[in-house]
């Protein structure tokens, strides 16, 4: 096997064609060569791409091609050794597409060696490469080469796809996270000063990760040559510093953070310029943060910043290129820093805040579709990543150069980063159009939309520092500028990316009627430095401040004219002279608006005395929200279940967003007996969505990832009755049963809607919506499909806030057919699910049981332990007579004989504390209540206890009378899973299961034969809602939902037998199953065949 210092060499002495054979060979290509001349090239279509090339057999259809490439100038649109790489990548695989093929290749200055291997897409040839500066080989490089030379396999594909999972870019992610975690850590943890001690772990561990932020900005400066020509500048000014006395952080880092780049170099200290040619950044990077100021004597160690730099920086490549369709590169690159973000968070902190990484191919997908939604008139091609013209009409060019484009939860700036990306694409193309492009085109088009129409906010400040950093380094990497006195400083961006919290920053509904000022000024701010930067940021304030005290003017206003007019109708006489007198809702009302009004001259006056500005759209954005709103809103908000929610948030949540606390699927929640409170538990992506609508201006396109179950739940009724209030859903994709996409425990779904016109046109948008197809695609194992679905059936029933039915229209169709081929079993004489009986302590109530000759059992369980602490066993004997059999939803997974069952020591027991008639027993046998007794404060604090209840009460005790038979179900499962328990069966469902009581045998093996049917489960699992690992979630309201046959008695003639059979785990055939189902629906077998042909068990 290679050694990292032998891979090193070879790279290192690739100067030639000739010289690229060694390398050749260690990749196990060891044939002799066949040397492309002109001809043989040209018969390739490679003769403008390449001066020289050989060709190498591998082993069966794998090939070689080591190429010198030509110079990027001799080709249009080719700028870099990359773009060449790629075409000539894709032409050989046009060519010759049966082969798999690898590339080794020079450039025209012998200096950027590549070796890549190319892969047929359905979205076009994707490069899987390593680019290596000769001059300047890292361990990164040489440790790739090393294991691409380790590779063993003899079959050629297996091979090229060794090689394409080697030289992607994810090969080298998760060995640079690990080493990046390990050099913040100990940032972190070495650090002295005065600081050091006050300073708390979270904060030492920020101020890490902004030091080590700020390095990784350089390196990515240090690979294009800007600080001071130097590839290896960061090492070199390290070891130096180290050999004079160390001291790092004080005589290193902050010398060149803020008194260097951020400082021109006309007015730079003796000190900084010693750093040598060191362009001027402006001061947005590389300046002090508050928490920096705060902790302004912290210093990290030594030995912790030469590890970052020896380490981390110095062993890997750092490319400014982030990883898209077409090519991915073993490099270090800026979107890694988005994800470096997410792997260093903490987990507690990221699932409490909803914060998740989202995979370039995700992010890729939401950009397209709300570019093409916002741009309807766009070429198919408009987004692709070419360099052929592109001709706009005059109303999409206008409409291109007018996009403004908000993330309300930016995070590191992915999305943001991405846009910018794909619409540089599109102004470049259309510059080629117009034939008014130029070499600095790229880096000056990136800059225009960026200070024009890239906006974002997030309520993390780490967050938004990396996410303008990302955007900083979107704008460097297409700076083809080499003189470092000319590079252009960085635009300033924290007007654009603001940190503040999106959710509680309001709408724009007491909009200005103009607000240029604050546009102009924000522009001016963009490109200042130094004192006229602080001036213009004053003035921003003074703006800001004066359009934040006129809205909470306009609103208090507003609150006093309407009590204003409460009172006059109150004080009002009516034709018979007499007064109304006022009800408690109507003082209760006038109170309201009076406090209100209270708070907000309180507000004013706070502000008109220099108080610190809330965040709030209408004052940040005023221009934004005079011009109508944001046209593009894009992003992957955070996903929070409402338990993990602060009681406060819930309730401010409620009183800001209709969606929230009107948040129930009414029908589906009655046919099932839900509580208010189960059915109106909404995630927090509910109120993102709903404030993103409120932000959109007539006409703009909303482009979120959100949790896939927002279209299926009980309480996911506000929302989409929401949505299709005010927009009109353009695109649905829905990723529930794709494989786990990223680390959220849910699935995601992408909802392209766009709003609707203003009022005076709704009418007719409504009518346009009515009429015009949705494009939904659905993924899961089996693969992507893609149908369109008329808006018009979208919704069950056609009701807005019912769950949205994805399906193409004949399965559809056979959907509709079974769905009206009898009342839904709710509505149905056989009754509603009920679900299982609810402990609150298991631990006190669930247990072992060896019973005795006489009427005791020695009972056993396992206590909760305390955190910390390990599990304690707990054992005694107590009263036989109270213990009964207990069913989990998981211990539904065989099909036992109906019958009174023997009871074995493994058996869940539940102790039960109540009578025949289901009420709590006046007072427990004494050994029980001994048992009991260990834990009855935590029985008397559980949320359903009440105080006039025994301290030992079960809850939701219906399910367990055991007077007629039963079916039950487990309440998660990849299909329905169900028990039939005879009448008489002592055996308790708990809250993991739901129930039908029957009124006979025969009703519950006919039901039980339904639920268990391929029919019914096709019908189900277009409604149940998914869950992780492919599982579905089959609640009381969905099986409440499946239509039962019309005739029932029919219906049991027919599925009855069937039924006992499968009690009796009989063989019964899918096909004999399902006939007789059908039968039973009096609907032909062939009209459900679409639906049973969608559904993959």
């Amino acid at each position: 096997m290679l050694t990292l210092r032998a891979a090193a060499q070879l790279l290192a002495q690739a100067d030639s064609r000739e010289s690229l054979r060694p390398i050749a060979q260690a990749l196990g290509f060891t044939a002799p060569p066949t040397r492309l001349a002109a001809d043989g090239r040209e018969r390739f279509g490679i003769e403008t791409l390449t001066t020289s090339a050989d060709l190498v057999r591998g082993v069966g259809t794998l090939r070689l091609l080591c190429a010198e490439l030509a110079h990027p100038t001799d080709l249009a649109g080719a700028s870099d050794p990359r773009e060449l790489t790629k075409r000539l990548a894709a032409t050989m695989l046009q060519q010759a597409p049966t082969r798999q093929w690898c590339f080794i290749t020079l450039d025209a200055r012998q200096r950027t060696l590549c070796i890549a291997t190319v892969c047929a897409h359905s979205g076009g040839p994707r490069v899987a490469a390593l680019r290596i500066d000769r001059t300047h080989v890292v361990d990164s490089d040489a440790d790739t080469l090393r294991t691409l030379a380790a590779v063993t396999e003899q079959d050629a594909l297996l091979r090229h796809a060794r090689f394409t999972d080697i030289l992607r870019r994810e090969a080298l992610s998760n060995r640079f996270y690990g080493i990046l975690e390990r050099a913040v850590t100990t940032l972190a943890t070495d650090v002295t000063g005065p600081a050091a001690q006050t300073a708390l772990p979270a904060e030492r561990r920020e101020l890490a990760l902004l030091c080590t932020s700020r390095c990784l900005f350089l390196a990515f400066l240090e690979a294009k040559g800007w600080l001071d020509h130097r590839l290896d500048f960061l090492l070199h000014h390290t070891t130096a510093q180290l050999e004079v006395g160390g001291q790092l952080h004080q005589r290193l880092l902050r010398p060149l953070f803020f008194g260097t780049l951020n400082t021109p170099r006309r007015d730079r200290a003796p000190a900084a310029r010693r750093f040598g040619a060191v362009p001027f950044l402006n001061g947005g990077l590389f300046a002090p943060t508050p928490l920096e100021k705060r902790h302004r004597t912290l210093r990290f160690s030594d030995d912790a910043i030469a590890h970052l730099v020896g380490t981390v920086l110095d062993r890997h490549r750092f490319t400014a290129h982030e990883d898209s369709a077409s090519w991915s590169e073993a490099a270090v690159d800026p979107e890694m820093l988005g994800r470096a973000f997410e792997s260093l968070m903490a987990t507690d902190e990221r699932r409490r805040s909803g914060s998740f990484y989202t995979p370039p191919a995700l992010v890729d997908q939401v950009v397209r579709d709300a570019l093409y939604s916002a741009l309807p008139d766009l070429p198919a091609d408009a987004l692709d990543d070419t360099t052929a013209p592109l001709l706009l009409s005059s109303a999409t060019s206008d409409a291109l150069h007018h996009l403004r484009i908000l993330d309300p939860a930016c995070g590191s700036g992915a999305f943001l980063v991405h846009t910018l990306e794909r619409l540089s694409t599109l102004h470049r193309r259309t510059q080629l159009a117009t034939g008014a492009a130029s070499a600095t085109d790229a880096h000056r088009i990136r800059r225009q939309i960026l200070t024009h129409c890239m906006f974002g906010v997030d309520r993390n400040p780490v967050a938004v520092w990396l996410c303008e950093l990302r955007l900083w380094l979107s704008v460097v990497i297409e700076c083809a500028e080499s003189d470092i006195t000319r590079v252009p400083p960085l635009p300033n961006l924290d007007h654009h990316i603001r940190v503040g919290d999106s959710l509680a920053g309001g709408n724009f509904r007491f909009a200005p009627p103009s607000a240029r000022a604050l546009t102009v000024l924000r522009e001016r701010y963009t490109r200042a430095s130094g004192p006229r930067k602080q001036s213009i940021a004053l003035a921003l304030q003074r703006e800001e401040r004066q359009r934040a005290m006129a809205a909470l003017s306009t609103q208090r206003d507003g609150l006093r004219t309407e009590r204003a007019a409460l009172l006059s109708t109150l004080r009002a006489r009516d034709l018979f002279g007499q007064r109304r007198s006022p009800t408690r809702a109507d003082h209760t009302k006038l109170d309201a608006l009076r406090a209100q009004c209270r708070e907000l001259s309180s507000a004013r006056a706070k502000l008109a005395d220099g108080g610190a500005l809330p965040f709030r759209f209408l004052t940040y954005f005023a221009d934004v929200a005079a011009a109508g709103g944001f046209d593009v809103l894009v992003g992957n908000p955070p996903w929070v279940r409402p338990h993990a929610l602060a009681p406060r948030d819930r309730e401010q949540l409620r009183r800001e967003f209709r969606s929230m606390r009107a948040a129930t699927w009414h029908a589906g929640a009655a046919r099932a007996g839900a509580g208010v409170g189960f059915a109106s538990q909404p995630d927090l992506s509910v109120a993102f969505i709903e404030r993103s609508l409120e932000l959109l201006a007539p006409g703009g396109t909303l482009a979120l990832l959100v949790p896939a179950k927002l279209w299926r739940t009980l309480s996911g009724g506000g929302i989409r009755r929401a949505i299709t209030q005010v927009a009109t859903v353009r695109t649905i994709r829905d990723w529930s049963d794709a494989p786990a996409l990223f680390d959220a425990a849910t699935y995601p779904s992408l909802l392209v809607a766009c709003k609707h016109q203003r009022a005076d046109s709704a009418r007719n948008d409504l009518t346009r919506a009515a009429t015009r197809d949705i494009e939904v695609s659905v993924s899961a194992a089996r693969g992507e499909r893609h149908f369109p679905i008329p808006t018009s059936r979208l919704a069950l029933d056609g009701d807005p806030a019912a769950p949205w039915i994805l399906l193409p229209p004949s399965a559809h169709a056979a959907f509709e057919r079974l769905r009206t081929a009898g009342p839904a079993l709710g509505d149905s004489p056989i009754g509603r699910p009920l679900l299982g009986v609810k402990c609150g302590c298991n631990a006190a109530f669930l247990v072992h049981a060896q019973e005795h000759d006489d009427d005791s059992a020695t009972v056993v369980a396992s206590d909760n332990p305390a955190p910390g602490k390990t599990s304690v066993s707990r054992s005694a004997v107590i009263e036989r007579r109270l213990l009964r059999p207990a069913l989990r939803g998981e211990g539904i997974t065989t099909r036992p004989s109906v019958g009174r069952p023997t009871h074995s020591v493994d058996e869940l027991r539940i102790l039960w504390t109540h009578g025949s008639d289901g009420l709590p027993l006046r007072t427990l046998p004494p050994a029980t209540t001994r048992w009991l007794a260990h834990w009855r404060p935590r029985l008397e604090s559980r949320r359903d206890a009440r105080a006039r209840m025994p301290w030992w009460t079960l809850f939701r005790t219906e399910a367990a009378r055991a007077d007629t038979p039963r079916v039950v179900w487990a309440d998660i499962g990849k299909r329905l899973r169900t028990r039939v328990l005879d009448a008489g069966d002592p055996t308790v469902p708990l809250n993991s299961c739901y129930v039908v009581r029957t009124t006979s045998l025969d009703d519950a093996y006919a039901l039980d034969a339904l639920l268990n049917s391929t029919i019914a489960a096709a019908w189900l699992d277009v409604l149940a809602e998914p869950a992780r690992g492919g599982f579905r979630r089959f609640l009381g309201w969905t099986v409440a939902a499946l239509p039962v046959p019309h005739d029932w008695l029919r219906a049991r003639t027919l599925l009855a037998p069937i039924g006992q059979r499968l009690s009796r785990q009989e063989l019964v055939t899918t096909r004999e199953h399902d006939v007789a189902v059908a039968d039973a629906y009096d609907v032909p077998l062939r009209q459900l065949t679409p639906l049973l042909e969608w559904y993959t068990p």
